[in-house]
């Protein structure tokens, strides 16, 4: 049994590495159109659902856009330095995702 946060994307495992690498975490499970990714074995778990009608949110909220529903806050050491990482594996996620349509 799992218990945990599910986001819907695009590319569910896609999403799934990229979090896994900036977290630190690892891929617990994957299948055609999930991923779960887990912090450990007893949790804490994101479960990456693929979404084939998935309409990215806009910031800021733009009038008939997808409107943000969530976000995940993390606590990090050196805010700069947290920021400048989560940029680099956008940016390389990104490019792989890209590349790939």
């Amino acid at each position: 049994m799992w218990w945990g946060t599910a986001i819907e994307a695009p590319d569910s495992s896609g999403l799934a590495k990229f979090y896994a690498e900036l977290l630190g975490w690892h891929i617990a499970h994957e299948e055609l159109g999930t991923a779960i990714v887990a912090a450990s074995p007893q949790g804490p778990f994101f479960v990456f659902h693929q979404a084939d009608a998935y309409g990215a949110p806009v910031w800021p909220p733009a009038e008939g856009e997808q409107r943000p529903m969530m976000h995940f806050d993390f606590r990090v050491g050196d805010l700069d330095s947290a920021f400048a990482e989560a940029a680099l594996f956008s940016y390389c996620y990104r490019q792989v995702a890209c590349s790939a349509e």
